[in-house]
Parts: C-alpha cells; structure tokens; sequence
C-alpha cells in the first residue's frame, strides 16, 4: 500500500510540474512552450516579406495572450498563435480593421495578412532577428527586435 502511495506521489509531481494553466483557464502549456513563447513575446520591426527588404512596421507577440498585433502604418492585423513544438508555430487567419488607407499600404497589408495563416515555422537568426517561414522558401517574414 505505502508503495502505491509513493508512485501515484510520484507521477503526480511530473504530471504536475510539467503544466502551466493561464489564469483565464482556457489554455494549456507546457513549460516548454512557455519558455519559447517568452524568447518572442515584445515588439518587434518587420524588415523583409518575401525576399523584399524593406521597414514594413510592427509585430507584436502580446505577453501571454498567444495572440499577435501587426501595423503595416494603417490598420490594426490581430492573429493568434499556437506553438506547436520547438520552432513549429501556426498562426490563425488574420483579422484586419477597415481604415481606408493608401494603395501602397493597404497592399503591404494584405501581403501581411495572407501570409500570416500559412506560416508554419520560426527559426532564430542572429542575435536579435526571427525568420518566420511557410512551405514556400521564397514566402516569409523577418522580423528583428
């Protein structure tokens, strides 16, 4: 009897500690993913979409809430994100608000919007920027802090 005590003990602080609840008790992440969703959360520059290096605003990983901002210089584009493993990443579709902007702008938006939902991937780069990629190696965003 004692030493079913112990195991279920046991197994009970690895199942235990291995989970982080958010406060809203909606979601549920491992230690792990917690760790790498603090390397990304902050503010960060977008500087090159697809080959084309060029400043195209911000992006932003929102502290704990598995969601992203991103200004392109007109309207908001809001997205929520789910860490699937070590660099794996999937955005959901992009939500954008309707301020009537600029041709060129609204372009970039849209280039930011329909690409966001095919990202599936993110890998450091140097000490201050992350490549976020699709299937595609022509299709991406660089993002740098």
């Amino acid at each position: 009897m004692k030493k079913n005590i112990i195991i279920l003990s046991v197994l009970g602080l690895i199942f235990t500690s291995c989970i982080t609840i958010k406060a809203d008790g909606n979601s549920v992440h491992t230690d792990a993913n917690f760790s790498l969703n603090q390397e990304l959360i902050g503010e960060w520059k977008i500087v090159e979409i697809n080959t084309k290096k060029e400043n195209l605003g911000t992006f932003s990983f929102l502290n704990n809430e598995n969601k992203v901002s991103i200004n392109v210089g007109c309207n908001a584009i809001v997205s929520s994100y789910q860490l699937e493993s070590k660099q794996k990443i999937n955005f959901s579709e992009a939500m954008v608000s309707m301020k009537y902007c600029s041709e060129n702008i609204h372009k970039k938006e849209l280039e930011v919007g329909e690409l966001l939902p095919k990202i599936i991937r993110y890998q450091f780069v140097g000490e201050n920027a992350v490549r976020l990629e699709t299937e595609s190696e022509n299709n991406y965003l660089i993002i740098t802090k």
